[in-house]
C-alpha cells in the first residue's frame, strides 16, 4: 500500500524520535461463559465437580484472543513498521494479563497495550485513554514538556456526561418538501447527536397542520 511505504519513508526523514505509531487492532472475545452446549455429553461424569464454583457469573466473558493483534503487528514490522502503541478495541474492559501477552508477542510494552472498550458516549474515551496513562507516556515517547489544565476541559465534559441523566423531547415541524428518507436521515442525525440517549422521543409535526394565531 502507498500509504505504509510513505509512512515508511516519513519516519526515516523526521527521525524516529519525532513519531510515535498507534496501532489500533480488535481482540475478539471467544467462547461466552454460560452459553448452552450446543453437544452437550449424553453421558456425563457420575461424580459432580470436586471444586465448583460457589458463584457462578452468567454474564462472565470467554476468552481474549490476541493472534489477531499479534499477526497485524508482525505485518507491519514486516514492511519496516513498529507500533509504540496499541490500542486494543473490545467489548468489554481489556484484562492485565491479556495486556501482558500483548507485550510479550507484540515487543510493545504493557503499559502502552491499551484497551479501549465501548462506552456510552465519545467524550469518554479521552478520559479511558488518560486514566490508563496514555498522555504522559506519549508525552515521554515524543519528548514533550506537558501544559497544565490542557486536557481537564475534556475530561470533565467526558465525566460529566457519564453521570447525567435525563431526557427531552424534540419536536420537529416539517414541509410535505421533504421526502421520507429525508425525515428519517434528519430524525437519525439529530437522535445520534444527544449523549446518553437524552432525546427519547423526535416528534414529527406537519407544518400544513399548525394553525396561526
Amino acid at each position: 500500500m502507498p500509504f505504509v511505504e510513505a509512512l515508511r519513508q516519513f519516519q526515516f526523514r523526521v527521525k524516529r524520535e519525532n513519531i510515535c505509531f498507534l496501532h489500533v487492532t480488535l481482540v475478539p472475545v471467544l467462547g461466552a461463559v454460560g452459553e448452552e452446549d450446543p453437544n452437550p455429553n449424553p453421558h456425563p461424569h457420575p461424580h459432580p465437580n470436586p471444586n465448583p464454583n460457589p458463584n457462578p457469573n452468567p454474564n462472565q466473558v470467554g476468552e481474549e484472543k490476541t493472534k489477531p493483534s499479534q499477526h497485524t503487528v508482525q505485518q507491519l514490522r514486516a514492511v519496516g513498521l513498529m507500533p509504540d502503541f496499541l490500542i486494543c478495541r473490545s467489548g468489554k474492559p481489556l484484562g492485565s494479563s491479556t495486556k501482558q501477552k500483548l507485550a510479550n508477542f507484540c515487543h510493545v510494552p504493557a503499559e502502552q497495550c491499551i484497551g479501549v472498550h465501548d462506552v456510552s458516549n465519545i467524550y469518554r474515551v479521552p478520559l479511558l485513554l488518560h486514566h490508563q496513562g496514555v498522555t504522559d507516556n506519549l508525552l515521554r515517547r515524543l519528548n514533550l514538556v506537558p501544559k497544565p489544565n490542557k486536557v481537564k476541559p475534556t475530561l470533565t465534559l467526558g465525566l460529566t456526561l457519564t453521570l447525567t441523566r435525563s431526557s427531552l423531547t424534540l419536536t420537529l415541524t416539517l414541509t410535505l418538501t421533504l421526502t421520507l428518507t429525508l425525515t428519517l436521515t434528519l430524525t437519525l442525525t439529530l437522535t445520534k447527536a444527544f449523549f446518553n440517549d437524552w432525546m427519547s422521543l423526535a416528534e414529527l409535526v406537519d407544518s400544513l397542520t399548525l394553525k396561526v394565531r
